[in-house]
């Protein structure tokens, strides 16, 4: 469970930092009345980046039908039938993409990353099983119609370099694609 895993995470970290704090705390000699002071500072941060319970959810999440979701905070994926059924996907969210090897996932997120990018959108891909130059290969196979296997193992013609090299110039110039491919947490996302 997602949530369960944010929750763990975060609550180790604040244990971690009041324990980091305490520590030092005791290190540094500080009298009786300066050590409560400071332990009343340190539980009043923590209180502030708690989490709190909030009993109008549901009242706010009701309150959001008087407003219809807008167009442009969704991000269409190419996939016309999909992104009837669902609106597109969220801005701001994340959104992974998982199921056994060899199924498309990365076939089926390079069309999304190229239905983006066709629309002058920015996109930020990340990837757990491919390298950069991989994901560079499959976008560049299916934007400019070259056979895999050629970008794969480097043998493109004079004039499919060309082209290579014209798509990657115009990627340059807009400065809209990133590719991460040492990314193994969520935390380094």
């Amino acid at each position: 469970n997602y949530d369960a895993y944010i929750n763990t995470v975060r609550d180790n970290s604040g244990k971690r930092r009041v324990i980091a704090q305490m520590q030092e705390l005791m290190i540094d000699g500080s009298g009786y009345q300066e050590i409560i002071n400071r332990l009343s500072r340190i539980i009043g941060e923590e209180s502030a980046n708690t989490p709190k319970s909030d009993d109008n959810f549901l009242v706010e999440y009701i309150s959001k039908f008087d407003h219809p979701t807008d167009p442009a905070s969704r991000i269409q994926t190419g996939f016309h039938r999909l992104d009837r059924a669902i609106g597109g996907l969220r801005k701001g969210s994340l959104c992974y993409i998982g199921a056994y090897p060899s199924t498309g996932k990365t076939a089926f997120s390079c069309n999304i990353m190229r239905k983006n990018l066709r629309d002058k959108k920015r996109v930020q891909f990340f990837s757990l099983e491919m390298s950069r130059e991989q994901i560079l290969d499959r976008l560049f196979s299916d934007l400019l119609e070259l056979n895999y296997k050629k970008l794969d193992e480097k043998y493109l013609s004079e004039e499919e370099q060309l082209q290579l090299v014209n798509a990657a110039g115009q990627f340059l110039k807009m400065k809209n694609l990133s590719i991460e491919d040492q990314v193994y947490s969520i935390e380094a996302i």
